[in-house]
This record gives structure tokens, C-alpha cells and sequence, in this order.
């Protein structure tokens, strides 16, 4: 996901169409073992899985459409809201679980609860999506001992590219949240010992003639990778990012907080690192 996309999040409780669940599958699953069903809801609930009617299960065996489940959006059973949706929700459907959905519609859904910004926030922390960062290096092909190997990231096209502030917002009616991420820090590591802890900064700076080099982000290797597995050398590239949300709740303006520090995977490269060979003439 791009940052800046909002998903929105639905009521607290909603029918989710499955696609698995044809009118046959239900059949083969739950028909032929009526008697002997007994599946626990989800996280949070304590109630056994109610199944529709046996002769309903089987007058639509044939039909084209799916089930629907019954489904309630809850973080560690602390959300009471979804849980009173979830009991209305089934109730109205007369005590059933799932819902048939002929091809072609949508199941009824409820009216939307309040949501809190809280649980929209760790929505959007859950869409944050961290990308490997694109390390670019120059000297682009071989490195020499003892010269300085300078890594950055690549701009890139889109807005996610170039170790650049990250932002996904979640929505549900008139509350929201927003959760970024800024980076703070590229650590470059080499196979063969060395490492480099460089600022955002220091990490979009590409290498261009006359920089100086404590401007950018750069290894030094001291020993030739000629010995090592594939004459290369391993680098490893990850990205540290810090994360925190705000929000909006019925039109006032919630702080939020911070969320901690969020670690990009690491993009690694094969570095070779040759030895300039010195002929003394006396």
C-alpha cells in the first residue's frame, strides 16, 4: 500500500462474503456433519458457531452466490462496541452465524458504530507496509581496499521510494487516524565487519565528485574479498523508522502518541573489494 492511501475500516460487525463458501461447499462441510458441528466464533467470544437451518444449507446447494459470515472487528476483546454490534447483527438474522447471498447482491449491513481512533490507529499501523530500502553504491562494480564504498538510496518513482516519511490513515465514519513513520537511520553492514549507522539525511545523498564524504553513508574495507565465497563480500542494508499516529474523533482532534521504532527488511548486495597491486622501482 502507498502511503497517503486511507483503507476504511468497516462497522465494528459486518457479513464478510467468502468466496470459498458456494452453496456445494457448504453442503460437503456442514450437511453431511450436521449433527456433529461445534466451532468456537474467534478471538474475544466464547459463544459456539450457529449454522443456518439444515434445509436451508441444502436449498442451496445448486444456486449460484456464496455465505456470508458473520464477522466483528476486535483487538484483544477490549472493543465492547464490536461485540454488541456482533449479538445484533446475528440476532437479525435469527440467531444464524452466516448468511446466504445470492450472486450478484451484497449482504444487509448495519449501521456503523463509532470507532475508536485508538483501534483506528492500529489499523493503519497494521497497512504501514516498510520497503527494503533500493541501495545504490559507487564505485558501482568492484571496490578497492582502504577506498571508501558509498552507499545511498535510490529517489526512485513513486512516493514511497527514497527513505522519505511514510503515512496510511484509516477511516470509519467521522473518526480517523493517521500513522507515520519518518526515517531516521540507514545501518550498512558488511560481511567482512564493518558498519555504518547514517542519518536520513546522509542516506539519500547520492555520490557526486567533490561531496564530501562524511556528507553520505560509507564503508571502508581494510582486506580483499579474493577469498571469500563468490570474491564478493555481503552488505546488508535496512532502514529504521519512527512511528507515531494522530487522529480525529467526531471532528476534534486527538494527540495520539508514539508508536515505537518499525525496522525495514534488509536489502542486501555482493560487494567485490580489490587490491591495488604496488610495483616499487629502485
Amino acid at each position: 500500500m502507498d502511503p497517503g492511501d486511507t483503507p476504511r475500516v468497516p462497522s465494528p460487525c459486518y457479513w464478510e462474503v467468502m468466496e470459498f463458501a458456494t452453496g456445494e461447499w457448504a453442503y460437503q462441510n456442514w450437511a453431511l456433519e450436521y449433527d456433529d458441528l461445534d466451532d468456537p466464533v474467534g478471538p474475544g467470544n466464547e459463544q459456539t458457531f450457529v449454522y443456518p437451518p439444515l434445509e436451508e444449507i441444502e436449498a442451496h446447494r445448486d444456486e449460484p452466490g456464496h455465505w456470508a459470515f458473520g464477522t466483528l472487528l476486535n483487538v484483544d476483546g477490549d472493543f465492547d462496541a464490536a461485540g454488541e454490534c456482533f449479538d445484533q447483527l446475528v440476532a437479525a438474522n435469527g440467531g444464524a452465524h452466516t448468511l446466504w447471498v445470492p450472486e450478484g447482491s451484497t449482504p444487509p449491513q448495519p449501521p456503523t458504530p463509532p470507532v475508536p481512533p485508538e483501534l483506528l490507529a492500529e489499523v493503519a499501523f497494521e497497512h504501514l507496509a516498510i520497503p527494503a530500502p533500493d541501495t545504490l553504491r559507487n564505485p558501482a562494480a568492484s571496490s578497492y581496499v582502504n577506498l571508501a564504498t558509498w552507499f545511498w538510496v535510490a529517489p526512485g518513482d513513486g512516493p514511497r521510494d527514497g527513505f522519505v516519511r511514510l503515512e496510511v490513515t484509516a477511516t470509519a465514519g467521522d473518526n480517523s487516524a493517521t500513522v507515520v513513520a519518518d526515517p531516521e537511520r540507514l545501518t550498512v553492514r558488511s560481511s567482512a565487519g564493518p558498519s555504518a549507522g547514517c542519518t536520513a539525511e546522509q542516506a539519500r545523498t547520492s555520490y557526486a565528485a567533490g561531496t564530501p564524504q562524511s556528507a553520505g553513508c560509507s564503508l571502508l574495507h581494510t582486506r580483499s574479498s579474493a577469498r571469500m565465497p563468490g570474491l564478493a563480500y555481503t552488505v546488508t542494508a535496512t532502514g529504521a523508522y519512527a512511528a507515531s499516529w494522530s487522529g480525529q474523533e467526531g471532528g476534534t482532534p486527538v494527540a495520539g502518541g508514539g508508536l515505537g521504532a518499525v525496522v525495514s527488511p534488509p536489502t542486501s548486495l555482493e560487494l567485490p573489494v580489490a587490491e591495488v597491486q604496488t610495483v616499487v622501482i629502485r
